[in-house]
């Protein structure tokens, strides 16, 4: 559930199906607030994007370090990207996820 929410959330037309987002909310509102802030960067609206994230929660962190990989913050993105690698706890998608961002800094 949670890696599809956060997969589908860079989809521009998200917004147009919002009352999803208010169900996701309501079932799991930590993950609704991580899709809204990873829809609210693809979407250009930057300041957005750092209301909605919830500090030490796996998601939280892997869109962290997706940012700071895109706006070549890679010091930033290497130590929240690390810290999901180094954490066995992680879910599988989330550390996948990592590594590959990892492997894109130069």
């Amino acid at each position: 559930f949670r890696e599809a929410v956060y997969m589908a959330a860079p989809d521009p037309q998200l917004e147009a199906v919002y009352p999803l987002i208010d169900e996701i909310m309501r079932v799991d509102q930590p993950i609704g607030q991580v899709a809204q802030a990873r829809h609210a960067y693809y979407a250009g609206r930057f300041d957005d994007a750092q209301v909605y994230l919830e500090p030490g929660m796996y998601e939280s962190t892997l869109l962290e370090g997706e940012i700071a990989v895109i706006e070549q913050r890679y010091d930033f993105a290497e130590i929240a990207l690390q810290s999901l690698l180094a954490d066995l706890d992680v879910p599988l998608w989330i550390r996948a996820m990592a590594d590959d961002l990892m492997n894109r800094i130069p």
